[in-house]
């Protein structure tokens, strides 16, 4: 079993929450990057995030999609492509608000 890092969440656009993990390397201080990983179920990648940040410098922020897993809206939808996009901005956006390494799109 992987531990998971608690869900934390966002307020997205039209009062939606934004449901995301976070899995830290052991070193914070070696971070060089930030991995966003945005999927319906991001339970689903939980090993390939733990590995990712034990093996490796990166934290990975793993994102429910709007209308999935932890997020709120309708379930089993996100409006449209556009939405899927302002909702990753404003993961991305809070991601800057505490770190100045790169941001990966997965």
């Amino acid at each position: 079993n992987i531990p998971m890092p608690p869900v934390k969440y966002l307020l997205g656009e039209k009062e939606v929450l934004l449901a995301y993990r976070i899995f830290e390397p052991a070193n914070r201080n070696a971070i060089v990057a930030n991995v966003i990983l945005a999927a319906t179920e991001t339970n689903f990648f939980a090993v390939l995030a733990s590995t990712l940040s034990s093996i490796h410098p990166f934290r990975v922020i793993l994102m429910d999609v709007r209308g999935h897993g932890y997020s709120g809206g309708k379930r089993g939808h996100t409006p449209s492509v556009k939405m899927l996009y302002r909702d990753l901005g404003q993961v991305v956006r809070h991601v800057r608000g505490f770190s100045t390494k790169p941001i990966v799109l997965a």
